[in-house]
């Protein structure tokens, strides 16, 4: 990754005042004097918004950046169309390692390899055998992952390896999640996976949005009757797993540190907006911020955690969901986007998931929108909506310029972006929907400016 500077970056076509900053993976921010620098420049400014924004899948810094600078443009297009140029906010991009292999049918990813760039997949598998405390089971991880393919019982005892590794792996405290898979359950996603096979992946503007992702048209169907496993898509399963634990992590070791800094050196509105896992990344680190000023708003773009995280009650075991508590550390609007287009959290997600603590494929009620019901308590955020929340479902996600009205408490507000393909695919969120969505957010709330109607 290359250096960031330790000021503020320049993204070509963005004029507002941009900063990055670099998490590793156990959270540890990697570019302290860019960080101190930023705080610096903030007690100086005390009035001026903040954004921060936490990719999710992205792995190469071109990747993170191509999203912010394109999200970028559009708020900037909306504030010079609507205000005259007047908002301006301090933005701080996140940058953190967030490798999640494709749901693609394929051998290959679903972006173009980056030259000189390492390989996911054998990133991954590293990672993953490292993890594991035997050299003999490390070697022995990696003869079966380099298997065609394996039967039933050589697919269990890389399944079984896997899960060690995963148990063995740095992870957050995951509050939208019960722990570790096993076994079984990484079996039992790896079919799910397998059963989409013969379908075609599409292109999903992946050059454009900046992420790894792989979409078809075709419905992932039962796959209980395969003998044999592709080792491929173990690693895929695991992934999932790694880096849901990961973006958690990020947050609540790293991030939330940040957010408690940020609170304190400005008086200013702070706006957090999470695409993907970079959901997990901000509410992880919301729910461990300790400051005693809440951020004035949230916007989740097709974010990759359980439909249920805001639910008061979750049906399927006693207990509210993992991020219900977050909703009192909001002070104005929490705002989220889903879709029936974003094939990985529509289609995948919910099968891959399959943890044996919870009831796999409880049907859950609920109002439905173009998007449909949620299939299963594992059914993610970003392709259903949220549910037992007291949430709003609205569609379709209005034009820019449209007046959005907003509660008057703080409750999940969500937007099918499936009509008219307003949100295509899960990497389609740097558009002029989403960025109105988060101007909306910034003009009409954040202390000064009061709750109510965007005109």
């Amino acid at each position: 990754m290359p250096t960031i500077s330790t000021g503020p970056t320049h993204l070509d076509g963005v004029d507002l005042e941009t900063w990055l900053l670099k998490f590793d993976k156990t959270g540890i921010c990697t570019s302290p004097e860019t960080r101190a620098a930023l705080l610096a420049q903030l007690r100086t400014r005390p009035e001026t918004p903040i954004v921060l924004f936490s990719h999710g899948w992205n792995n190469e810094f071109g990747d993170a950046t191509r999203l912010y600078r394109n999200f970028l443009a559009h708020l900037q297009t909306h504030s010079k169309q609507f205000s005259a140029g007047t908002l301006r906010p301090v933005f701080v991009g996140i940058l953190w390692p967030s490798t999640w292999l494709s749901f693609d049918t394929g051998p290959q990813m679903g972006a173009s390899p980056v030259p000189g760039a390492a390989d996911p997949e054998e990133a991954l598998e590293r990672e993953l055998a490292d993890a594991l405390p035997d050299p003999g089971m490390r070697a022995r991880l990696r003869t079966l992952l380099g298997s065609p393919s394996v039967d039933a019982a050589a697919g269990e005892e890389l399944a079984g390896l896997m899960a060690q590794a995963l148990r063995s792996s740095p992870a957050a405290p995951a509050p939208d999640e019960i722990g570790a898979p096993d076994a079984e359950a990484i079996i039992a996603g790896t079919r799910a996976l397998q059963a989409v096979a013969g379908a075609t992946p599409v292109n999903d503007e992946l050059e454009e949005s900046g992420t790894i992702d792989g979409a078809t048209a075709a419905p992932l169907q039962g796959a209980g009757g395969l003998d044999f496993l592709d080792p491929r898509r173990v690693l895929r399963v695991a992934s999932v797993y790694l880096m849901k634990d990961r973006a958690g992590t990020v947050g609540w070791n790293g991030v939330s540190a940040l957010i408690d800094a940020l609170l304190e050196a400005s008086e200013a509105p702070l706006h957090l907006v999470g695409h993907s896992y970079g959901a997990k990344v901000v509410l992880s680190a919301l729910a461990a911020a300790r400051s005693r000023r809440p951020v004035s708003s949230a916007l989740l773009l097709e974010p990759a955690i359980s439909h249920l995280c805001f639910a008061a009650e979750v049906p399927s075991r006693a207990g509210k969901g993992g991020y219900h508590d977050v909703l009192a550390k909001i002070e104005d609007s929490l705002l989220m986007t889903y879709s029936a287009h974003d094939f990985p959290l529509h289609e995948v997600f919910h099968h891959a998931l399959q943890r044996r603590d919870d009831e796999a494929e409880l049907r859950v009620a609920g109002a439905a929108t173009a998007a449909g019901a949620p299939p299963s308590v594992y059914a993610a955020l970003g392709g259903y909506g949220p549910r037992g929340a007291d949430e709003l479902l609205r569609e379709p996600l209005p034009e820019p310029g449209t007046a959005i009205e907003l509660p008057t408490t703080v409750v999940p507000v969500a937007f099918d972006g499936t009509l008219s393909h307003r949100i295509a695919g899960h990497g389609d969120v740097a558009t002029p929907y989403t960025a109105w969505l988060l101007y909306s957010q910034m003009v009409s709330q954040g202390g000064t400016h009061g709750r109510g109607v965007v005109h």
